[in-house]
């Protein structure tokens, strides 16, 4: 058993960065698809009080949302190109209460989902989008810590058992890591 088929979770930070570096070097140890899903939230303008906005404001920010996303697909694909490994890319921009559901509805189509570690302090939606990684998907899923990771894939591997039935899965969802390890 190996991963074939890998999912990424793009978004314009550094520790995303660092994210995509791991996950193109997992595809090309693997020599697996990559698949980078970018997921942006769409812009809302808040009702104010006896104002009216005018929908041109909400397509020009729908308009710098696409560009921010672009951008984001730009950055993974020129990380990825170099490695010579099959990539895709993905982009949806949605209300932001449905991107945990979204990410969960691609990341049950791969091998592997890979997301990263929600910042300490106001990462209420990226804990969310981990959340679902781990809970909606019924596929295994890494963590990337947001410092990124020494290596890909990695050598030294601790595993935490206690004998009950998702020790049990989450070993065999990880064989392919524990077939490489030291």
């Amino acid at each position: 058993m190996t991963y074939k088929d890998l999912l990424v979770h793009l978004d314009g930070t550094d520790p995303g960065k660092a994210r995509i570096d791991f996950a193109v070097a997992l595809a090309a140890a693997w020599e697996a698809h990559l698949t980078g899903l970018c997921l942006m939230a769409e812009p809302v303008i808040p009702p104010m009080l006896g104002i009216a906005i005018g929908a041109d404001v909400l397509e020009r920010q729908r308009a710098e949302t696409e560009a921010e996303g672009e951008a984001i697909l730009a950055r993974f694909r020129a990380a990825a190109t170099p490695a010579g490994i099959s990539v895709e890319t993905r982009f949806e921009m949605a209300p932001i209460d449905t991107l945990p559901r979204r990410f969960a509805r691609h990341a049950r189509h791969v091998d592997l989902s890979i997301v990263g570690q929600p910042p300490a302090t106001n990462g209420v939606d990226e804990t969310m989008l981990v959340e679902a990684a781990f809970l909606e998907t019924g596929r295994p899923a890494l963590l990337v810590p947001y410092i990124g990771a020494r290596e890909a894939p990695p050598r030294r591997i601790l595993v935490a058992w206690d004998g009950g039935r998702e020790a049990a899965r989450a070993i065999g969802d990880a064989l392919p890591f524990l077939r490489r390890a030291e």
